[in-house]
């Protein structure tokens, strides 16, 4: 559970997450961001290939993805998912742009890339991680 605004701990350090509904939703959240991390690892090598600037942010990407997700289980707070939150929703505004007006840089700026699936399966895990961290912030005391 939330503790109080000195403690910001989302759950006690004796509960464990499978024995609360709270620790349910929040390693649930840490796996879904940890599996966007691990798909945005999987696709920089072609990133490094195509334009080596997006090659690294989608290895830093991945990389702070999860360390993120390691840090929401090992010290849980309502700080820790707020910034997850607008973390996730950040790179989903960074994904929209890149494939409806195409971003400004790169190596053909302005051009909206296609649509695959590894987009599809992080987009969609990022999603419901959104989802989780909101209503772990809306119905944790």
């Amino acid at each position: 559970m939330f503790e109080s605004i000195r403690a910001p701990a989302l759950i006690s350090p004796i509960s464990r997450p499978a024995r609360s509904p709270i620790g349910a939703l929040l390693a649930t959240a840490a796996g879904l961001v940890a599996a966007a991390g691990l798909i945005h690892l999987s696709v920089a090598p072609e990133h490094l290939q195509e334009y080596l600037p997006f090659g690294f942010l989608f290895l830093i990407v991945g990389a702070v993805q999860l360390a993120f997700a390691a840090r929401m289980l090992a010290a849980p707070s309502r700080r820790v998912v707020a910034v997850g939150l607008g973390l996730q929703a950040s790179l989903i505004a960074i994904w929209l742009l890149s494939r409806t007006v195409g971003l400004p840089v790169g190596p053909h700026p302005g051009e909206p890339e296609a649509i695959g699936l590894a987009d599809i399966a992080c987009v969609t895990t990022e999603l419901l991680a959104i989802g989780l961290l909101a209503t772990l912030l809306l119905r944790a005391p």
